[in-house]
């Protein structure tokens, strides 16, 4: 290969995958909604991230600091966490 670098991005089955109980896993919660052509920036707001991709639009609430879903392999899915992160950026574009 050409490439120097390859990267195998296996997510939470990394773990299981290579059999390293080493590997930490760091959990996060994405939101995603129907993709919206028009929005062509991202934010981060409230510890939310907001992100427009050619897929759909992607919120994550990326908490307080950098330990934020460290060592937390829940693969079930939260829906509070979610609708949290929605609304955080929602609020930016309600009328005063």
């Amino acid at each position: 290969m050409r490439e120097k670098t390859l990267i195998n991005a296996t997510g939470y089955g990394a773990r299981a995958l290579f059999g390293d109980a080493s590997i930490v896993p760091v959990r996060g919660q994405l939101a995603r909604v129907i993709p919206q052509p028009e929005m062509n920036y991202g934010l981060f707001y409230r510890g939310v991230s907001f992100i427009p991709r050619r897929d759909g639009l992607v919120f994550q609430v990326v908490g307080d600091d950098d330990y934020y879903g460290f060592n937390d392999d829940t693969a079930l899915p939260d829906r509070a966490e979610a609708e949290l992160a929605v609304n955080t950026i929602a609020g930016l574009y309600q009328p005063a």
